[in-house]
């Protein structure tokens, strides 16, 4: 039996990944993959918004380094796309990013339960301590189904991610 295509593949442009493109596709070919997605994390509406997001500037080399991936790798089937976190109040931000490219897919992400906190972030873990864990996971749920219900995306990413530091709520 195949393996399954991995569409949830991250590039070095966002400054939390290894690997280029291509070597990500010749290793992919190697462990028998037919198929991989590349779904950087969309560029923020500033870059300052954080240290681990696609800056806006890097939006075009994305794009030709995974175009050069498909030309190394001619008898791998190479998809794009963006791993893009809903923020409520960005839709805008995220419809523009959304046509700026005929993406072969969209994946819809919630890392933030605020503007400012993004709940994953190793270095932002103290914030955990100051938050009732009840509404955080309750505002990230609440965040996910809004993603998607927006209809932007066609696959929802880890639906789970709230479990990271292993802060649980109480209640269910």
């Amino acid at each position: 039996m195949p393996l399954p295509a991995d569409y949830h593949m991250h590039t070095p442009l966002c400054r939390h990944a290894v690997g280029e493109p291509t070597e990500l596709a010749a290793h992919a070919r190697r462990v028998g993959l037919t198929e991989i997605g590349f779904s950087e994390h969309n560029p923020m509406v500033r870059d300052d918004w954080d240290d681990w997001h696609m800056l806006q500037g890097s939006f075009d080399t994305y794009l030709e380094k995974v175009d050069q991936a498909r030309r190394d790798h001619p008898s791998l089937s190479i998809k794009i796309a963006l791993e893009m976190d809903f923020i409520p109040g960005q839709e805008a931000w995220t419809q523009q990013l959304a046509s700026r490219h005929p993406w072969d897919y969209l994946i819809g992400a919630v890392h933030y339960v605020s503007d400012s906190w993004d709940l994953d972030n190793p270095k932002r873990i103290s914030e955990w301590k100051t938050r009732d864990p009840f509404l955080v996971w309750r505002t990230y749920f609440e965040r996910l189904t809004l993603a998607a219900e927006s209809g932007f995306f066609q696959i929802i990413a880890h639906a789970d991610l709230c479990k990271k530091f292993c802060f649980y709520p109480k209640e269910d």
